[in-house]
């Protein structure tokens, strides 16, 4: 059946407008995972202490591993009550974990997903706050600019 020039003009056409929205669409996607990726990299650093309820909030995503009350998994997830490394006065190895995460380890089984491109270096700080402030005795609070330099520093727990 022969077909005329108009239908497969009109078929070409719509071919093509089909593909232009396809790949305009992916563009804004794309765009829109840059946009939503700036924060991270681009975040205001302050030294003001950060929000303990922020931190509460952000635990959510720990507290599958972790525990409500710190104490983790045995075996697989280390507890946070009494940690020495969330206890440090030199914050630097605890911030680094939660930036780069953790595979398996000799002591741990379970896998730690890296929170760098998650959160934010406010984000960051208020999580380990919140964790140091309940279960260590007296470490100190952890500001954005701590977590900003050892993300520029890229220094690995």
């Amino acid at each position: 059946m022969a077909r005329s020039p108009l239908v497969l003009t009109g078929a070409v056409v719509l071919a093509i407008g089909v593909g232009a929205g396809v790949a305009a669409v992916l563009l804004r996607t794309d765009d829109a995972r840059r946009a939503h990726a700036l924060p991270v990299a681009q975040s205001s650093v302050t030294d003001e202490p950060v929000s303990p309820q922020l931190g509460r909030q952000i635990f959510v995503r720990c507290q599958a591993c972790h525990g409500l009350e710190g104490k983790g998994i045995a075996g697989n997830y280390p507890p946070l009550i009494n940690s020495p490394m969330l206890a440090q006065a030199d914050a630097t190895q605890a911030i680094s974990l939660v930036l780069t995460g953790v595979t398996r380890s000799a002591q741990w089984n379970g896998y730690m997903p890296p929170f760098a491109e998650q959160l934010d270096d406010r984000e960051i700080a208020a999580v380990l706050t919140y964790a140091r402030s309940q279960w260590t005795s007296q470490a100190a609070a952890i500001t954005a600019e701590d977590v900003a330099l050892v993300r520029r520093r890229g220094v690995k727990p």
